[in-house]
């Protein structure tokens, strides 16, 4: 269950799940463990992360003043740790 926006206590574990088992990558499917695993990357950066966009355009494009200037930061922050990025289509 998350813990408000960020979710310290997932963290925590993904870190300590990550240097007890020695996983180089960390695969994840949306924001909210996208913005985890970036921020285990901050702490542990030899992490590679890799993320499955599902989307064409993330839930956060259609908010509008702070909320937007806030979703677009966290977004530009977890692409700046983003390793490999995977795009689902039709094509």
């Amino acid at each position: 269950m998350a813990r408000g926006v960020i979710d310290f206590k997932a963290v925590s574990a993904l870190l300590a799940f990550v240097k007890q088992t020695h996983v180089d990558i960390v695969h994840v499917h949306n924001g909210r463990t996208a913005l985890v695993a970036r921020l285990a990357k901050v702490l542990y950066p030899s992490l590679k992360v890799v993320f499955t966009q599902h989307f064409i355009a993330p839930s956060s494009a259609t908010r509008l003043g702070v909320s937007k200037l806030i979703s677009n930061a966290v977004h530009s922050f977890i692409a700046a740790g983003l390793d490999h990025i995977i795009c689902i289509s039709a094509a």
